[in-house]
């Protein structure tokens, strides 16, 4: 009984294995199912890759380095672009030395507030901010108060407004600040003060280019209302990623404003971001 019913069962497995030989075209055997798709996550949420933001975020320009005030947006193409970020500014001129401090803590794309405050002598001056880009073209209106804690006194109220547009060989940025002394003390001067800079970027770590300060005293000024006009070269140097130093060198075209030097004037620029 057991003789015949082995070679009855080796004799089913040998007509198995050929039926499945000449189902697959070619003689070789039948590919495997693919496997199924993995369910979908509840809610239908599916987490970024890490090496991916889950949020959109202006992407910067590659040479855009050279702004000197709130130059923050450069690092917004990390993995965590609504992190808060800080920056911090000092220079020295003629007139003395300068800081400033700030922050920019982004609320949309392209859309950041961005408070800040300058400090020159015993004057500070906090100022409340908007930063606003699209494309190359970046504007900050901002809006402070200059106190004096020498006087225990407020000097004036500083409307301004900051740009900056990158074509990445060409960059221009502009400063436009107005202190109107004289909307808190009648007969005070006001004045307008200007910069405006056009670099060439050598590459992304050095610009070159031109400068030319104004200062304009509106009202309630001296004989003269051209308080100071400097034209002269720049010079931007990118150290790293977080430090930028400058070297403005000029002249002083407007007579009443030189000094012992013959005219020559300019400012030496750090700018620190975090």
């Amino acid at each position: 009984m057991r003789a015949t019913f082995v070679p009855a069962a080796v004799a089913l497995t040998f007509s198995s294995v050929a039926s499945a030989q000449v189902a697959s075209p070619g003689g070789a055997p039948a590919p495997a199912p693919a496997p199924a798709p993995a369910p979908a996550p509840e809610g239908g949420y599916v987490p970024s890759p890490p090496t991916q933001s889950a949020t959109t975020h202006p992407q910067p320009a590659e040479y855009r380095v050279w702004r000197l005030v709130d130059p923050t947006e450069a690092d917004w193409h990390a993995a965590d672009p609504g992190r808060p970020r800080g920056w911090f500014r000092f220079d020295t001129d003629a007139r003395g030395a300068n800081f400033y401090v700030g922050g920019s803590f982004r609320l949309s794309d392209g859309v950041a507030f961005a408070p800040f405050a300058h400090l020159t002598g015993t004057v500070a001056e906090p100022n409340l901010a908007l930063t606003l880009q699209t494309g190359g073209l970046w504007l900050m209106p901002a809006f402070g108060t200059s106190l004096d804690f020498g006087t225990t006194r407020t000097v004036s109220l500083d409307p301004q407004l900051f740009v900056a547009f990158d074509a990445k060989l060409l960059y221009f940025e502009g400063w436009a600040q107005y202190f109107l002394a004289s909307a808190l003390h009648s007969g005070s001067t006001d004045t307008f003060a200007a910069r405006a800079m056009l670099l060439v970027s050598v590459n992304s770590m050095v610009g070159v280019g031109v400068e030319y300060d104004p200062t304009v005293a509106t009202s309630n000024g001296p004989s003269s209302s051209l308080v100071s006009s400097i034209f002269g070269g720049r010079v931007n140097l990118r150290i790293g990623d977080h430090d930028t130093l400058a070297l403005f060198v000029g002249y002083q075209t407007a007579a009443q404003a030189r000094g012992a030097f013959d005219g020559v004037a300019g400012r030496f620029e750090y700018v620190h971001q975090w």
